[in-house]
């Protein structure tokens, strides 16, 4: 093993401060990424709880003429609407039940966008 100076080359270190003083954020710019973070966390979460409370009403038959139901697919709609007619099967009916397989897709896109925004956004900071 060699000896550099007076200290084993296992602990020296190759870290160059002043380098990473250029890639690192400040203190103020991780906190705002932090929170922009957060931001698309809560967004997202919201998004998704919607979309999955219109697929379990709509699996177990929920009345449209309910205030509750009805809210629910009002504000969703929009939501799920990108992916209503991206296959030519439609949904899966069992009686009055339904398995709205765009909900599905909504879910599943959403939730990657949401993961690859907030890996951009940390990717950033510094813990």
């Amino acid at each position: 093993m060699a000896i550099i100076g007076n200290r084993d080359k296992r602990y020296t270190n190759t870290y160059n401060e002043q380098d990473s003083e250029l890639d690192r954020p400040s203190v103020t710019e991780d906190r705002v990424l932090s929170l922009l973070s957060w931001v698309v966390y809560v967004v997202a979460s919201v998004i998704i709880g919607l979309i999955l409370i219109r697929f379990i009403l709509l699996i177990l038959a929920a009345n449209p003429q309910n205030a509750f139901a009805n809210f629910i697919y009002n504000v969703s709609e929009p939501l799920v609407a990108p992916f209503s007619n991206l296959f030519n099967y439609g949904d899966i009916l069992a009686g009055q039940s339904r398995i709205e397989l765009s909900s599905l897709l909504a879910i599943f896109v959403y939730g990657i966008i949401a993961y690859v925004l907030i890996r951009i956004l940390n990717s950033r900071r510094v813990y």
